[in-house]
C-alpha cells in the first residue's frame, strides 16, 4: 500500500494507527512476515465510506446540475485533456528519471 500510494511508511502508519483507534479498520501481521499487514475495514468503516462516497456524489450532483447537457459535454472533454496531459507529464517525469538514475525527483 505504501509503495502505491507513494507515502513514507511513518506516515502511511500514523494514518493506519489513527483508523484503527477510531475503529474503521483493522490490522493484522502476516504470519510469515510480521513487517507485513493486512488492512480490513470494519463494519464501521464500511458505513463511514459508503457515507463519504455518497457525499462526494452529492456534491457532484449539485455542481452538474445547473449544466446544460452541452455545457457537461464540454466539462467532460476538458477533464479528459487535463487527465491526458497529467498522464503526460507522470510518463515525461519517469523517463527523466530512468535516463538519470542520481537525479533526486
Amino acid at each position: 500500500m505504501r509503495s502505491r500510494l507513494g507515502l513514507d511508511s511513518g506516515y502511511l502508519s500514523r494514518q493506519l494507527r489513527r483508523l484503527e483507534s477510531d475503529g474503521l479498520i483493522t490490522t493484522d501481521a502476516a504470519e510469515t512476515d510480521g513487517r507485513v499487514r493486512t488492512v480490513r475495514p470494519t463494519a464501521e468503516g464500511i458505513v463511514e465510506r459508503a457515507d463519504l462516497e455518497r457525499s462526494s456524489d452529492e456534491l457532484a450532483a449539485s455542481i452538474l446540475t445547473p449544466l446544460d447537457a452541452r455545457q457537461r459535454e464540454r466539462l467532460v472533454k476538458a477533464m479528459e485533456e487535463v487527465e491526458r496531459l497529467l498522464l503526460a507529464s507522470q510518463a515525461a517525469g519517469r523517463s527523466s528519471s530512468a535516463e538519470n538514475p542520481h537525479q533526486p525527483k
